[in-house]
């Protein structure tokens, strides 16, 4: 049995009340049951405990703590992040998402991929141009190796790959940014 149906009262509380979140952590490790709500596999039937601000809240909690990316959790969130700012909440718990990153950053032969570097490919390839130009916002914003991945991705794959790296180039003409990170971003090489 999971145990988020047994604490989504507490994380409902947490996701609002700073207070009530260091309260949530710290009952969760005077429980021993830390490990387990980290690493919880969330069902669909689940999904319902809880809203969206609060499922965010937890999908970051538990990346704190060295949890991973559950992919129910990220399907769901993606589908109901209906605002700018939700829809960068989302983004910046992939890019900042350690596996992501070491996955990211090994570039050759980097074996199987995480969630997260599917999801992020997943979106560079079915993006329209608005999305795509918000990615790549969110992509700078982050700055992680997941970030210039999914700069490769978005500068090589899906229908608006040009409108995208005219736009890269422009922003690093202006800002000087090396040859070696335009190459990482796909614009060079």
């Amino acid at each position: 049995m999971s145990l988020i149906p047994l604490v989504a009262y507490l994380i409902r509380q947490a996701a609002y009340d700073s207070e009530a979140a260091q309260d949530f952590y710290d009952a969760a490790l005077a429980s021993g049951q830390t490990r387990d709500l980290v690493g919880a596999d969330i069902e669909d039937q689940e999904l319902d405990e809880l809203n969206p601000t609060e499922w965010q809240w937890y999908a970051g909690w538990r990346q704190e703590l060295g949890g991973d990316l559950n992919p129910t959790l990220i399907q769901h969130l993606t589908q109901v992040s209906m605002s700018r700012y939700s829809r960068f909440k989302l983004r910046r718990l992939i890019l900042r998402d350690p596996p992501t990153n070491r996955y990211a950053a090994e570039r050759v032969d980097a074996g199987e991929p995480p969630y997260g570097a599917i999801w992020l490919t997943e979106q560079a390839g079915s993006a329209q141009v608005a999305q795509a130009t918000e990615l790549m916002d969110d992509a700078l914003q982050c700055a992680t190796d997941a970030s210039w991945f999914l700069l490769n991705q978005l500068t090589t794959v899906g229908e608006y790959r040009g409108t995208i790296a005219r736009t890269l180039t422009a922003f690093a003409e202006a800002r000087g940014i090396t040859s070696g990170l335009r190459q990482r971003w796909g614009l060079e090489g």
